[in-house]
């Protein structure tokens, strides 16, 4: 299996998408709405973080919705795994 599919047998999505809102109505009705799509979801003040279960679907959604693509924090957390500074930065 592919590095997103052992991410997502373990229940996390692979890949984010972050999209800002206007305000935290828009935040609120946005999160109801990629729920609503099956998306799974979490929801700031201003902005949704989606989940997604490929780059490509999460690069769709951002070009959708105007956000932006991350990895996902299981794919962060393996990356810094063996770099007990990386969350600090350089010393």
């Amino acid at each position: 299996p592919s590095e997103d599919e052992e991410i997502l047998a373990e229940g996390y999505a692979p890949w984010e998408v972050r999209i800002p809102c206007a305000d935290h109505r828009a935040a609120r009705a946005l999160a109801d709405q990629l729920a609503s799509e099956g998306y799974g979801i979490v929801r700031r003040w201003r902005y949704v973080i989606a989940g997604c279960a490929s780059k490509e679907d999460a690069a769709t959604l951002a070009e959708r919705l105007h956000g932006s693509v991350e990895p996902g924090g299981e794919q962060v957390w393996d990356a810094l795994q063996g770099h007990p500074f990386a969350v600090i930065g350089p010393v």
